[in-house]
């Protein structure tokens, strides 16, 4: 085995490699999907970056400044589906990459995504993440 694939498969167990985009937005999928617990979301932006969040899940939304948390389901109610966060980033320091993430559990580990893309003159930027529900 090259040093290079070694590089990318220790590294590639620490980083998530469940999420593909580009342009602002980005997919996943969440696997470890068990039927009772609450699936868990938490969903922010970067540092110093103002914006507002917007959670839609099985038919619900939820919404926050700068970050949210909410309960979306059970993994028997939401299986099959996805979930989608968007955020409208407002404000951004300058030469940053706006960034969204967002951490999934079920009390059993925890999955994060993300997404980021550059603002635009004012600093707004429009993120987009959405993970399949296994």
């Amino acid at each position: 085995m090259g040093l290079l694939q070694w590089i990318t498969r220790t590294v590639g167990r620490d980083l998530d490699r469940r999420v593909t985009g580009a342009q602002c937005e980005a997919s996943g999928r969440y696997e470890p999907l068990a039927d009772d617990p609450p699936l868990v979301v938490r969903a922010r932006l970067g540092e110093g970056q103002q914006g507002t969040l917007r959670l839609r899940a099985a038919g619900a939304e939820h919404t926050g400044e700068g970050s949210l948390t909410a309960e979306v389901g059970t993994g028997a109610q939401l299986r099959g589906s996805s979930l989608s966060v968007e955020a409208e980033v407002r404000a951004a320091p300058g030469g940053a990459l706006a960034t969204l993430a967002a951490e999934l559990s079920q009390g059993h580990g925890l999955q994060t995504y993300s997404v980021e893309g550059r603002p635009d003159a004012d600093g707004r930027a429009r993120l987009r993440l959405v993970v399949d529900l296994g």
